[in-house]
């Protein structure tokens, strides 16, 4: 899959789509906020977050219907076949390097939010910091988008 290098970066799939990974992103930060780390493992958000950006978009316009909590989903496919999805010339050297960086910052951040602040760090900064991650191992359609997504 090729990756957009010029232009507008908007892309309404892509939109929708890290809209729902921050909405996980939120729900992940208040479990580990309300239960400390041992309320989730951050591999397993790690692969929703992965699976949810690897959801097919169809039509003209996005028409996932995304849950109303993505934890209670469901156990996903793992990070590396939503990885496959995503870059499908993707080698398994950059896969795994690239789930190590996504599972340090969530990791990070989670360790964070344990201490019971949801948003320190914020859940958008850290969505921004996944995406780039994925961009720079070539595995996002798209670079982050200083605009997207919008405020919930």
């Amino acid at each position: 899959m090729a990756q957009n290098t010029g232009g507008s970066d908007f892309d309404l799939f892509w939109e929708e789509k890290s809209s729902a990974a921050w909405r996980l992103l939120r729900e992940a930060a208040d479990v580990w906020a309300q239960d400390g780390r041992a309320g989730l493992d951050v591999r397993l958000a790690v692969d929703r977050f992965m699976h949810i950006l690897a959801s097919p978009g169809r039509g003209l316009w996005p028409q996932v219907r995304w849950p109303k909590r993505f934890l209670l989903e469901p156990v996903p496919p793992g990070t590396t076949e939503s990885c496959a999805t995503l870059a499908p010339s993707c080698s398994e050297a950059r896969t795994a390097d690239a789930e190590r960086a996504l599972l340090a910052t969530l990791s990070s951040a989670a360790d964070e939010w344990s201490m019971g602040h949801p948003e320190e760090p914020s859940t958008r900064g850290v969505l921004h910091e996944m995406l780039t991650t994925l961009w720079q191992f070539k595995i996002a359609p798209h670079p982050p988008s200083k605009a997207y997504p919008r405020e919930m």
